[in-house]
């Protein structure tokens, strides 16, 4: 994404750290202290502390050094007139930045702008009160960032100029208040008082939301970062609740499947506008009976702003509210089974997205963003305020806050037994840059703890706090277990607990028996399974338990009874090339593949030497059920970059795809790549992957050459499958230069044997259970 995603929503690639702010004398000059070996900016603010200009380039001094300017924009070989006056700012020391009311160092949107929105304007947009105007506010998380930061930003509440340079300049100069706070819609209301609205704004949180304008409104303050770096379950929220509007009726007046980029509120699931504006308002509570007879609006899709800048889905204008025409709610309460169900849904994806949560989330670890400087850090007079509170689970969660004077500062956090104790090695509990820190370990009763800065061979005094730890109480037994049987599986789902980072261990015993024995090696974070063991026809019985952060364990579920189906043996998808790009399918059915570029079918095979690929349209037979084979008769005539042979899903997230890459194969599940073997060129040679439920495999040549544990995302991937190219976006990178033939697809795990016996047979042969 280069700049698109990685601080920010086009706005910066970099975090930002506020040192504060000088004095500016009367003549408009400035003298002033700053660290060296750092890229400083520059902003002119006013009196109410909004921004007049921004220098949006930086300057850098060694230590010791001494910069001037005349004039950013002036000639550099000019000098000032003879006689001119000297700067008034010259007439005394150096000043040094001083804090602003707020503070400073960095400012991280989640943690710190969202809590004085959720304060002071919440209520009314997106909360209890309403959406008023549509303006949604609330920190519901979205698929890169949460509903309030995409929502000030796509409609120019902010004074935002982005710096993706892929088609406008944001180098141009520009005049006074043209970005900024000093331009904002939202710097107007804040100094207004908006009409009285704002009656409890404090000077210090007008300033930090100023100030967090005029840093071109970052989402991110650190580097700190999590594996998963955006939220997949909207995504999977997202397909599942345009299939249940449309059920609910919704299509009369929505595009099928049409999601708005804020119509979902995993935070507050109960907060959707999905589920708000079609209910009616003779149910009260949080009904907003917007939906009308008339055709709807459609904004920003849900995850659009994957490759898009805010300034590029539309004017930028505040929304229009219309509630013309006559009401037409779909649910007259929120007891509709219908509002139910979509709740469901949200309420599962919020568990998924908290089951691995995001660096914004509660409950995540985070990593540590690495601090380079070019001189040592020196020590803060005192390290930060330590501040510690006890989770619902029974976790205590350590924070602190990071300031200017902290930036490239090390932590360790100690946990001792008296509220004095000395911090050594053996009271260490982390090393912790992250300036959050969860503590799943502590005893029960009064904890004290200890922040201690560390830079270089220097170790600061420590900063201390204390927490009482009440006796942990277990994880509530998960509800409603479902045993649904399916051919070669028992599908389980039950309902996930919005605790994060709860696990569930899934037990099965032969039914009538009572040794109960776990499904998979460790607990899972995901709150379904696909039993794929299961002995069709044979009656099992089924609990699940949950397991919390602190290992502790709630009791097991009750009990449910089913048996998996038989297996079905045929492929449910051949492409032999014999008769053009048809495919067969169970029952007598085919399937006509369409044929794209140079793509040539004759003599049994599909020749791609040329160039092209052929696509079929999307099956249910296609998805990743309980177990899965593909396999195919390949010859690659030139090794291309990373050919993929057969595909129905995208990297890194949900369907399966079989490819070349590098010097062997990969074999990608739902998220889990299997990779080996070595691709010749220039031979006929057989591959194939398998998942049985638990493992992917991938053959060559009748050999297994790679194999991995393999839990993967089942999200069904909606698109076409593909022969000879990537499914999720096709481009030269991934053409297969070369000839195939035999390509089938199963529902069920090849064993090793019929692979090898597939192969044995040669290329030519059409080999069926």
């Amino acid at each position: 994404w280069n700049q698109a995603f990685l601080i920010s929503w086009q706005g910066a690639y970099v975090v930002k750290n506020l040192m504060g702010t000088v004095p500016v004398h009367e003549d408009g000059s400035a003298y002033f202290e700053a660290p060296p070996g750092v890229a400083i900016y520059l902003e002119a603010l006013d009196e109410e502390g909004r921004e007049l200009q921004r220098m949006r380039t930086m300057v850098q001094a060694p230590p010791g050094g001494t910069r001037s300017c005349i004039g950013c924009h002036e000639n550099k070989n000019d000098a000032p007139p003879p006689g001119s006056p000297r700067p008034l700012a010259l007439g005394g020391a150096p000043s040094r930045p001083e804090p602003e009311s707020w503070g400073s160092g960095h400012l991280d949107y989640p943690t710190m702008v969202q809590p004085i929105l959720d304060r002071r304007c919440v209520t009314c947009h997106g909360g209890e009160g309403g959406i008023d105007a549509g303006i949604d506010l609330s920190g519901g998380w979205t698929w890169a960032f949460n509903i309030s930061y995409e929502t000030l930003l796509k409609h120019d509440l902010v004074g935002f100029i982005r710096c993706n340079n892929a088609d406008v300049s944001s180098s141009d100069i520009l005049p006074p208040r043209t970005i900024g706070s000093g331009a904002a819609p939202l710097g107007d209301l804040l100094v207004s008082g908006h009409e009285g609205r704002l009656p409890n704004l404090t000077r210090p949180e007008r300033d930090l939301l100023m100030a967090w304008m005029d840093g071109n409104s970052n989402y991110y303050g650190t580097w700190n970062y999590t594996q998963n770096a955006t939220c997949e379950a909207i995504l999977t929220a997202g397909g599942q609740l345009g299939a249940q509007m449309a059920e609910a009726g919704c299509g009369a007046c929505h595009p099928a499947g049409y999601i708005g980029s804020d119509w979902v509120n995993l935070k507050r699931p109960e907060w959707s506008r999905i589920l708000r504006a079609p209910l009616s308002a003779q149910a009260g509570g949080l009904a907003l009976d917007w939906c009308r007879e008339r055709p709807a609006r459609t904004g920003m899709p849900l995850v659009d702003q994957r490759y898009l800048p805010p300034d590029r889905f539309h004017p930028l204008a505040l929304p229009r509210l219309d509630l013309s025409g006559t009401p037409r709610p779909t649910f007259a309460s929120a007891e509709d089974p219908r509002y139910r169900a979509m709740l469901k849904t949200i309420r599962r994806a919020a568990a998924a997205a908290l089951g691995s949560p995001r660096v914004d989330m509660p409950g995540a670890v985070a990593v540590g963003g690495v601090c380079r400087r070019q001189t040592v850090v020196p020590l803060p007079d005192r390290p930060p305020d330590l501040a510690a509170s006890v989770l619902g689970d029974g976790a205590v969660e350590l924070g602190w806050t990071p300031t200017t004077s902290t930036v490239g500062v090390a932590f360790e956090l100690h946990r001792g037994g008296s509220p004095d104790f000395t911090p050594s090695d053996e009271t260490r509990i982390a090393e912790a840059a992250p300036f959050r820190f969860l503590d799943y370990a502590a005893g029960v009763g009064r904890q004290h703890y200890a922040l201690v800065a560390v830079s270089g061979q220097g170790r600061s005094a420590p900063s201390r706090a204390e927490v009482d730890v009440p006796a942990p109480s277990s994880p509530l037994t998960p509800q409603d277990l479902a045993a649904t049987p399916a051919p070669g599986e028992v599908a389980l789902s039950w309902e996930p607990s919005l605790i994060p980072g709860t696990r569930y261990r899934v037990l099965r015993a032969r039914s009538g028996e009572a040794d109960y024995a776990p499904l998979t090696p460790e607990p899972l974070v995901a709150f379904s399974l696909a039993d794929g063991s299961a002995e069709p026809g044979v009656q099992y019985s089924y609990r699940v338990q949950a397991i919390d952060r602190r290992g502790l364990e709630s009791a097991l579920s009750e009990d449910v009874v089913a048996a998996a189906l038989p297996e079905v043996q045929e492929a449910v998808f051949a492409a032999d090339f014999a008769a053009g790009a048809k495919a067969r399918l169970p029952g007598g059915r085919e399937l006509e593949g369409v044929p794209h570029g140079a793509a040539r079918i004759e003599g049994g095979q599909l020749d791609l030497r040329a160039g092209g690929h052929v696509t079929y349209a999307h099956l249910p037979e296609f998805d990743l059920r309980s177990k899965l084979s593909v396999e195919a008769w390949v010859l690659i005539d030139e090794a291309g970059q990373m050919p993929v042979f057969v595909s129905c899903g995208s990297w890194p997230t949900v369907g399966w795809f079989l490819q070349r890459l590098g010097a062997g194969f990969r074999w990608h599940v739902g998220g889990i790549d299997c990779d080996g073997g070595q691709a010749p060129v220039g031979r006929w040679m057989h591959l194939a992957g398998t998942w049985d439920g638990l493992r992917a495999r991938v053959y060559q040549d009748g050999a297994e050459v790679g194999s991995v544990p393999c839990l993967p995302n089942r999200t069904p991937w909606p698109g076409d499958l593909h022969l000879g190219q990537y499914s999720a976006a096709p481009g030269p990178s991934y053409q297969v230069t070369g000839r195939m033939r035999g390509v089938r697809i199963y529902q069920r795990a090849l064993t090793a044997a019929e692979i090898t016996r597939r192969f044995e047979a040669g290329p030519e042969a059409t080999i069926d259970p």
